[in-house]
């Protein structure tokens, strides 16, 4: 298995910079993280109406003759009538109170706020826009970008990336743990003499090549979002890397910093890749996801079984419900898209498939059984994640976005 997952990493990392230095439309697309906010300019220019007239002898406006308008291009339509609005006499008889009708018509369909409007206009204490006449209404939401371009392609080869460093550290995990246990000596040429710390470095120094290429290429593909997860990401490998020489025969510490920094990651930009592009939504993603990684490693160490239940159900549930809330975050249309997603959030299916591995282990002693789980968890967790992110590649090296 373990010399399986090495060159099965690595032709996942052969194949997706081969797709990217092929330079095909289908990785040449980006996209944004997202943020929506109200759209209530439109309230300034209603409360200078309500302030600036004195009229109180309006005659009540037709309530349904405000939804026969034509408001295709409400836009244009508010701001000739606050340009001419301006022109207009304050003592005039009805034109600030159609005027404002019209407006506010023009961001709600509610009759109830239209009626409500009218009957604050026709009472002469009022000399501010009545706001609770919006409580039952939507408003209107404007969309902007919260940071720069996010390449999804180049992330993705990141993550393959720190995959084949984690399937290089299970080798060496693997005969490490082999020759303490029979006390062989090998030669130089044995697999555990591979170094780690080597292997890192030529797969970074070959990602980086990779950035070069294609910020050269495009400028735009390689924007700072991009290049700061990648950082991130690869610092955090790093950080395993210096790790593992102290930690080989923790096979806990092993699973959950996998699960962390591959297997969340993974799952988290197929969610966001398919169109949950708002940061608020990508951001409770992974925050879950983290939760249930942590829990996850804190269930192992539980000794009290009522405990243990508990952190199972959460770290069973929060990702089920993340892949849930996505499909909701998705939409009722293109369904076709949202198998790349699922397959995307395979990468998260070791969370559900563990505790059936506590089931069958009942009988052994408590480290015989902490330790067989780890190994079938650890080998579960990289199959899944090999399988979600070759399905990635596959998949974003035939999908291209408007």
């Amino acid at each position: 298995m373990g010399f399986f997952a090495v060159i099965f990493s690595l032709i996942i990392v052969i194949i997706q910079s081969t797709s990217i230095l092929v330079g095909r439309e289908a990785h040449e697309w980006t996209f944004p993280l997202l943020k929506n906010t109200p759209n209530i300019s439109y309230l300034k220019m209603i409360n200078h109406l309500f302030s600036n007239t004195h009229n109180t002898s309006l005659h009540p406006l037709d309530s349904n003759a405000i939804y026969h308008k034509d408001f295709s291009n409400q836009f244009n339509f508010q701001h000739d009538i606050i340009a001419n609005a301006s022109a207009m006499n304050d003592t005039s008889d009805e034109p600030y109170f159609d005027i404002t009708l019209y407006i506010f018509n023009a961001t709600t369909s509610s009759r109830g706020q239209a009626l409500c409007l009218q009957s604050a206009w026709k009472d002469h204490s009022k000399t501010s826009f009545p706001m609770y006449c919006l409580l039952n209404s939507h408003l209107r939401y404007e969309i902007q970008k919260v940071l720069a371009e996010f390449n999804p392609h180049l992330i993705l080869f990141t993550l393959s990336v720190i995959h084949a460093i984690f399937c290089i550290a299970r080798v060496k995990r693997t005969v490490w743990s082999t020759l303490a246990n029979t006390n062989v000596k090998l030669g130089l040429e044995q697999p555990h003499t591979i170094s780690l710390p080597i292997s890192t470095g030529v797969l970074y120094v070959f990602l980086i090549i990779l950035f070069i290429i294609e910020g050269t290429k495009k400028s735009e593909l390689v924007e700072y979002p991009t290049i700061i997860l990648s950082i991130i990401l690869l610092l955090s490998a790093v950080w395993f890397v210096y790790q593992f020489a102290t930690r080989q025969d923790d096979y806990v510490w092993y699973n959950v910093f996998h699960m962390q920094l591959v297997g969340v990651p993974i799952a988290v930009l197929a969610i966001a890749v398919v169109g949950s592009r708002f940061w608020t939504d990508i951001v409770t993603h992974l925050a879950l996801l983290t939760i249930a990684t942590n829990i996850f490693g804190m269930s192992i160490h539980c000794s009290d079984e009522i405990s243990k239940k508990v952190c199972e159900i959460i770290y069973v549930f929060l990702p089920i419900f993340c892949v849930y809330l996505a499909h909701l975050q998705w939409g009722n249309y293109d369904n076709w898209k949202y198998v790349i997603g699922l397959m995307g959030c395979a990468s998260l299916l070791p969370f559900i498939v563990y505790p059936f591995f506590i089931q069958s282990m009942k009988r052994e002693s408590d480290e015989e059984t902490k330790e067989k789980r780890m190994k079938y968890f650890g080998k579960f967790s990289v199959l899944a994640s090999s399988a979600a992110l070759l399905s990635l590649v596959v998949n974003l090296a035939m999908f291209y976005e408007e």
